[in-house]
């Protein structure tokens, strides 16, 4: 048996100690100190699996967590198109999501078309779509579901009334 594996034992060590100084027979390796001290290291090992076992379940939610939050699940966005009221396409819209305190804002392309996104926590979302341009009166959409909010969301804007001016 390797004595220095077992050294690590107190009941090994007053053993190894012992004999050091000449008073240890061969009994004592296979006497009562020796199943003591291996009944000590099992149940230091059976602790440690514990605490590994703990650790390792704590890694796997955060991991189930954060992939959840990666895949979609922890995030809102949509893409479409801005237009005018006969279907031209807008360039230079500000398109602005607002969803549970993150913000995306995004300029039309020369097409009218736009990409948000936002990402938080994985939960029901709960926000707002907006888009302006000089001109043009404001849209606003406001959500509460992920399905309010599925692609392709074109947004018309109208154009905006001049105010009448006084003679």
């Amino acid at each position: 048996m390797n004595r220095t594996a077992l050294n690590r034992n107190d009941g090994i060590q007053q053993i190894v100690g012992r004999e050091r100084r000449g008073r240890v027979s061969h009994d004592d390796w296979s006497g009562d100190a020796f199943v003591n001290s291996r009944r000590r290291v099992n149940s230091a090992v059976m602790l440690l699996s514990s605490h590994r076992l703990a650790c390792a379940m704590i890694l796997l939610s955060l991991l189930v967590f954060m992939s959840a939050c990666i895949m979609g699940d922890g995030g809102t966005s949509t893409h479409g198109h801005v237009l005018d009221e006969s279907g031209k396409p807008i360039k230079g819209a500000l398109v602005t999501l607002v969803s549970r305190g993150r913000k995306d804002e995004r300029t039309s392309a020369d097409d009218g078309s736009y990409e948000v996104g936002v990402i938080h926590a994985p939960v029901t979302p709960l926000g707002t779509l907006t888009a302006s341009k000089a001109g043009y009166e404001q849209y606003e959409k406001k959500f509460n579901s992920r399905d309010e909010l599925a692609p392709p969301v074109d947004i018309v804007l109208k154009r905006a009334v001049a105010p009448a001016t006084a003679p």
